[in-house]
């Protein structure tokens, strides 16, 4: 299967898991492809023209999903050779890592968006499928989920926000919906 095949199904799946844990099991259709993978959106910037709802890798087919998406501004990679080590012990002038260059691409994209945090749903071949976020947006949550308990690699660089990365089945099992629409709702009074 090629590349961007590959990229496809995984996003298609990541939405339908998204969609099922946000509706509690009742809806696998919430959440859906961005057109071109968020390219409509970014296009349409450089043109000068704002685009809702198109950036990033999903975008929400119902309402109820851009809580959500107010929340996260998600970048989902499927199939790359990378290590996470790699952004500890590069060279001090050596190109940006993998995971670095995901994690631009989220962060413009999130910025674009207007979503509060990038995040970045990524899997290795044979491997399970892990989630990138801020070391800042685990803090925020922290008041409405607790702490996580789970496995995670922190990552902090040098004039960088602190990354974290976890297992995708652990954080939708430890930050739950109504979680994100408590914090959705505070953050906008």
């Amino acid at each position: 299967m090629n590349q961007a095949r590959k990229g496809a199904n995984f996003e298609l799946q990541i939405c339908k898991l998204l969609s099922l844990w946000w509706s509690g099991g009742e809806s696998d259709a919430i959440f859906c492809r961005s057109v071109t993978s968020g390219g409509f959106a970014t296009t349409r910037r450089k043109a000068g023209k704002a685009t809702k709802n198109a950036h990033g890798d999903i975008t929400a087919l119902d309402p109820a999903g851009l809580i959500l998406l107010a929340l996260f501004c998600f970048e989902l990679k499927r199939g790359y050779t990378f290590c996470a080590l790699d952004m500890i012990d590069k060279l001090p002038k050596a190109k940006a890592t993998v995971l670095e260059k995901f994690w631009e691409q989220a962060s413009t994209s999130s910025a674009e968006s207007g979503a509060m945090f990038p995040a970045v749903i990524f899997k290795r071949n044979q491997k399970q499928t892990c989630i990138m976020v801020s070391i800042k947006t685990i803090q925020a949550l922290y008041p409405y989920c607790g702490h996580f308990g789970h496995r995670c690699i922190e990552i902090t660089h040098t004039g960088q926000d602190g990354l974290a990365i976890l297992l995708l089945d652990d954080f939708l099992e430890h930050v739950s919906p109504e979680a994100v629409v408590q914090f959705i709702a505070e953050k906008r009074k």
